[in-house]
């Protein structure tokens, strides 16, 4: 660093001291800024941009090509959107006009020189970078001290195209933030000063050559403090901020997460109960055996249920349990045991001769465990009745009618059917639709046989409401958006389904219909229907199937507070099912559905369905919507197709 001294030592005489600075301000104010050459682009192009939507806009109306429109119209809120920053920029990069803001002459400039020694004491130049260096006094905020600062204004950069780039504040005696070396002030970031609301005063003083009242307003905010805008509050210097809460806590008292590297403080950090390692409470996970938090390295799996337990609840089940291998949850080591124990001859029975022999059962039918195939000759024959979910009513699982259940208190977690050993795994209690081969096969064979959407009922089994066995049609009228169902049909599908025993539960809450297109997402329409038609239910799916082959479903319960739950969509391959019928499934759909047109969405007159007619005296466009040669000629002739990408148009749709 150079030896501060008297500028008379150092700088060239102040008059040719002066009129360099006065050279530099005027050829600065020759030279636009980079960036409001940029800009005035950038508002020229949205300018023809304009006028090309309005000329789009108006062969819109002239046509009637509402879809048409309504894109022109996206594309002219974004260009409006944008306008009103990309003109601020360009104003700001506007530079000052003599006028506003004169340069001081050169006898003035001389004057500005010796007052600076006046305000500030001895001044340094530096000839090698051509800097004006002034030091200030030692800065103290809010009992902060954070030493003296140098201001250095490089005069090759005044008149520039940034006026931040000319001058830089440089800590003396840096003592930067805890949390960012960078930061030697709450205002000073990488020696650039953030002005705030002394910006202006700043860069009016500096086009004008008015050095004293430029340092002077440097240094006042350099010993103001804004806590609205620090680079680092001052409440925070001396400490590092807490990723969670956002405490501020001393260098002593922090703690760094091993897993994501942030800082904490002592309420959200903790440790893993197995290696001991600072972790922070969102890194820690819950081992679902012993509820101790642990470390995402120190989870397991065991090898029966898939379940991630600490490594301290595993243990080994070779030599410990018969036919197991692998890790084994505690829950899955238990029922291991059990069961293994269960089949095993006791000592004193075999023993003694006196002890009569139990009656002979019949075989029981075969069953597969997935699970355990060491144990497969050692499991019961009747398999464990699934569970429903924790938060949906009985009824949305197999079986579950005749389920037993607990008292209440009785702790539902671990618990089992007799004479089964595989633990349960919530992931298995999910629901979810579920259809037979055969009538997924029928689903999708009226989903693909026409051009528009098809609805029918799902009917299912008393003991599975959510097994799909048939998909039944009503008469109705469609069109590629919409399905309206005749009355009287639907009153003869509900007498026709109880005449064959089954309750409006098997027959009337899963509706099912097809989108024509690509995209199963209920439209409003369709939201609408489920509300109405199925809102009092205790419980309803809506499933839609998409010619593209995607699903959707949702079961909507009224049970407790009710609520909705999107579920998948399966074909259960386990169950027994007819084979297809094309025949049959052909002549019901042409008994059933009844297509109809759409008018086109014209400019006209609306008729009693709301749907706009066609008026006379239009073009071939707008007379024939669904022309796709009128539209692609339209298209063309607004600018949307160039005619290099109408050629494979037409030749891949005419």
């Amino acid at each position: 660093m150079t030896t501060a001294v008297t500028h008379a030592s150092v700088c060239p005489p102040l008059p040719r001291l002066a009129r360099r600075i006065r050279d530099q301000l005027l050829t600065g104010r020759k030279d636009f800024p980079m960036g409001f050459g940029y800009g005035l682009e950038n508002l020229t192009a949205r300018a023809q941009q304009l006028a090309a939507i309005r000329r789009r806009w108006q062969l819109c109306q002239r046509h009637g090509l509402l879809l048409a429109g309504a894109k022109v119209l996206e594309e002219l809120q974004d260009v409006l959107r944008s306008l009103p920053e990309e003109a601020a920029q360009v104003t700001r990069a506007i530079p000052p006009s003599p006028e506003e803001h004169p340069v001081l002459s050169p006898a003035e400039l001389v004057k500005e020189l010796e007052h600076l020694e006046d305000e500030w004491g001895p001044w340094r130049y530096e000839p090698g970078d051509q800097e004006l260096i002034v030091t200030t006094e030692p800065i103290v905020l809010e009992e902060h001290h954070l030493g003296p600062f140098e201001i250095r204004l490089s005069l090759n950069r005044l008149g520039g195209n940034s006026r931040q780039s000319c001058y830089k504040v440089v800590a003396l005696e840096p003592r930067p933030a805890s949390s960012n070396d960078a930061v030697t002030h709450p205002h000073v970031s990488d020696q650039h000063l953030c002005e705030g609301d002394a910006a202006a005063p700043i860069t009016a003083a500096l086009a004008e050559g008015r050095l004293v009242d430029f340092f002077v307003l440097v240094r006042c905010v350099l010993t103001t403090y804004n806590p609205g805008s620090p680079y680092v509050a001052l409440d925070d210097w001396d400490g590092y901020p807490c990723h969670e809460c956002g405490t501020t806590v001393s260098d002593d008292d922090r703690h760094d997460c091993t897993a994501c590297d942030h800082t904490f403080c002592d309420d959200c950090v903790s440790f893993c109960r197995i290696c001991d390692e600072t972790l922070c409470l969102t890194c820690l996970e819950e081992c679902p055996a012993c509820q101790e938090r642990v470390c995402a390295r120190c989870l397991q799996t065991c090898s029966e249920c898939g379940q991630r337990c600490c490594r301290s609840c595993l243990e080994s089940a070779e030599g410990s349990v018969e036919g197991a291998k692998g890790d084994l949850c505690p829950e899955c080591r238990t029922a291991a045991a059990t069961i293994t124990s269960s089949t095993s001859p006791t000592q004193g029975a075999e023993d003694d001769p006196e002890t009569p022999s139990p009656a002979p059962q019949p075989a029981p039918a075969a069953t597969k465990s997935p699970k355990i195939p060491h144990l497969q000759s050692k499991l019961p024959s009747n398999p464990p009745t699934p569970r429903p979910h924790p938060s949906l009513p009985p009824q949305f699982s197999a079986g579950a009618q005749g389920e037993e259940r607990p008292e209440p208190g009785q702790p539902q977690r671990g618990r089992r059917d007799a004479g089964s050993w595989r633990p349960e795994n919530r992931r298995l209690r999910d629901p979810a639709l579920r259809f037979t081969p055969y009538a997924w096969a029928k689903f999708q064979f009226f989903c693909h046989a026409g051009d528009t959407e098809i609805g029918g009922f799902g009917v299912t089994e008393a003991d599975d409401l959510l097994l799909i066995t048939d998909f039944v049609t009503v008469t109705q009228r469609v069109s590629v958006v919409t399905v309206a169902f005749d009355d009287a049909a639907v009153a003869d599908f509900v007498d026709d389904q109880v005449d064959q025993g089954r309750t409006p539960a098997q027959c009337l809450r899963v509706w099912l219909h097809t989108h024509p297109g690509s995209s199963p997402t209920p439209s409003g329409v369709d939201e609408e229907t489920f509300a109405r038609s199925f809102g009092s239910c205790d419980w309803a799916v809506m499933a839609i199937l998409a010619k593209g082959g995607q699903t959707y479903a949702r079961l909507r319960f009224n049970a407790g507070p009710g609520g909705h739950l999107l579920i998948p969509v399966q074909v259960d391959y386990a169950v027994p099912f007819a084979g297809s019928a094309h025949d049959a499934w052909e002549e019901e759909y042409f008994a059933h559905i009844h297509p109809e047109p759409i008018e086109p969405c014209m400019l006209g007159t609306e008729d009693r369905l709301g749907r706009v007619a066609p008026s006379a005296g239009r073009s071939r466009a707008e007379a024939e919507p669904w022309d796709i040669r009128a539209q692609l000629e339209a298209l063309t002739e607004m600018g949307f197709l160039d005619e290099d990408e109408v050629t494979p148009l037409n030749a891949a749709y005419l």
